[in-house]
Formats: C-alpha cells, structure tokens, sequence
C-alpha cells in the first residue's frame, strides 16, 4: 500500500508526531462520539463495541507506539485506518463526525476517493 500523503491530513509543513498524534487522537475520541451517539442501525452491540475496541487501540498505538514506529509515515497508516469508516461511509455517524471535525478545527478534509478513480 502506498501512503496517500493528501489523506484526511493537513499536512503542514512543520509537523511532529507529538501535534499529528494528539490530533489523530482527538478524531478517534469524535469517531467513537459518533457511533455510539448515531450507531449504524445495522450495527449490532456487538459490532459497536467491536468498533469501539478498535478505535481505542489505534488511540494507544499513535499516542504511544513503539519507537520504531514513530513517525509521521506510520502515522499515515494510522490515519488510513481511522478515517476509512467515515470517508466512505454515510449516514447520521458519518456527518456529525464530519461535524465534529470541523468544529475542532482539526484541519482533517472529507475526501471521496473513490470518486477519483
């Protein structure tokens, strides 16, 4: 897989782990506030804490992975994973964690990818 350098990040010059990281993390925190506020209907309870789980370990390993992993590529990966749900989803969850991000000025952009092929 190759690191989309324009996905779901400003991409700023200047950037560190520690200011990506935390900004990832706080995505993650309105990515669990999304469905668990406007869980899929499809979703069973299962699948909700399935995702929740998920979500919570992704939050660990950005803000605390291993040393080799530190850095801003490995980030990206993290970002694909995070953002995926919600870039190519819809409904109730997906727009308010777009809602979310924008209030929290985190800089992240919904982006069609699909639409590009």
């Amino acid at each position: 897989m190759e690191v989309d350098k324009d996905i779901c990040s400003p991409m700023s010059n200047g950037r560190t782990y520690e200011l990506e990281s935390k900004k990832l993390a706080s995505a993650i925190d309105i990515a669990i506030e999304s469905l668990t506020k406007y869980c899929p209907e499809d979703f069973s309870k299962e699948i909700l804490a399935h995702f929740v789980k998920t979500y919570l370990g992704w939050k660990e390993s950005c803000l605390h992975p291993e040393k080799r992993f530190r850095n801003l590529v490995s980030l990206q990966y993290d970002m694909e994973s995070v953002f995926s749900f919600f870039r190519d989803g819809t409904g109730p969850a997906v727009e308010y964690f777009w809602q979310r991000i924008a209030e929290e000025n985190l800089g992240y952009k919904r982006e069609d990818k699909l639409k590009k092929i």
